[in-house]
């Protein structure tokens, strides 16, 4: 496993470190907090632990900026939706880009009330009492580098490492990048499937909509063959009882009937198609709205219209 290198010092510090520095100033004691500040690294430890904190993260950013990646600080969502969103570093492997904060770990330690709790846990009632927490959550020296903010988009395992029993975090900065060079593959692996999968979506998608087209042309074409043979039948009819008028009249038919008679031969040859000629119909307009009755379960909106204009 490769060895990232931690400076001594900070004499050429990332831009990142530097920023961070400036944000933290002078102070000497209580804690440096820098999570929520935009353009700096976020870090949670105690103010002795500053210089450690910030050489480590200086060598973890050199090293991936050497491998090619990009570094920089962004804001991340928040794991539970009613937190705020909240800013990290973020090392953009692959296009991925993979949140990271250095903390200061703590120690679970029984609660020693304070005075104050006792007395207004004296004063009010039951109902009104403010719960004395048991333990107190203690810095205790050992720093860590996680995830803030990070999904589980892809169901792989958080990439973290931390000062242990045996070993020190700047030893284990290295299987930290491997960690997230890992999951930055199988993140990409992941992405890929997925555009290949919504591809295969929108092919069939348009397959759907070219066969719902074509569907609604046979069918605009079977309606308009239907009633030219319903136009003919019907102008045969006309010419039919014609003829049977003409038969039933043994006398000199009036001027009224043979008026008649004659414009309703004229009207049933203006309505055979077999005279008036025949064409091929132009096609129905593919519009979502008429296409979408051959659609089955695809969804008419789901894409754009691969028709302009309609």
């Amino acid at each position: 496993m490769p060895v990232v290198e931690v400076p001594t010092d900070l004499a050429h510090a990332h831009p990142l470190i530097t920023a961070t520095r400036k944000a933290l100033g002078r102070r000497q004691t209580g804690t440096a907090d820098t999570r929520g500040q935009q353009g700096v690294v976020p870090i949670r430890v105690s103010m002795p632990l500053v210089d450690r904190a910030l050489r480590i993260m200086q060598g973890l950013l050199a090293e991936a900026e050497l491998r090619g990646y990009t570094v920089e600080a962004r804001a991340v969502e928040a794991l539970r939706r009613r937190d705020e969103p909240r800013t990290a570093v973020v090392i953009i492997m692959q296009g991925h880009a993979f949140p990271l904060e250095i903390c200061e770990r703590t120690t679970k330690q029984p609660h020693e009330p304070t005075a104050r709790e006792l007395r207004d846990a004296e004063r009010e009632p039951a109902w009104m009492r403010k719960r004395i927490p048991k333990y107190d959550h203690v810095p205790d020296g050992r720093l860590m580098i996680d995830a803030p903010g990070h999904d589980q988009t892809y169901g792989y395992r958080q990439y973290d490492c931390s000062d242990g029993t045996r070993w020190t975090i700047e030893s284990r900065l290295g299987y930290l990048l491997a960690a997230i060079e890992e999951r930055a593959e199988r993140a990409e692996e992941k992405r890929i499937q997925a555009e290949q999968a919504e591809q295969l979506r929108k092919q069939r998608w348009l397959e759907a909509v070219d066969e719902a087209h074509q569907r609604l042309i046979r069918d605009h074409r079977i309606k308009a063959l239907e009633q030219q043979l319903e136009t003919r039948r019907t102008a045969n009819e006309i010419r039919a009882l014609c003829a049977s008028v003409r038969e039933s009249v043994t006398d000199t038919p009036s001027d009224a009937t043979i008026e008649w008679l004659r414009w309703a031969e004229a009207h049933a040859d203006s309505i055979d198609p077999v005279i008036a000629g025949v064409a091929l119909p132009p096609d129905p307009p593919p519009s979502r709205q008429n296409l979408a009755p051959y659609l089955g379960s695809q969804n008419a909106h789901a894409y754009p219209w691969p028709f302009p204009n309609h």
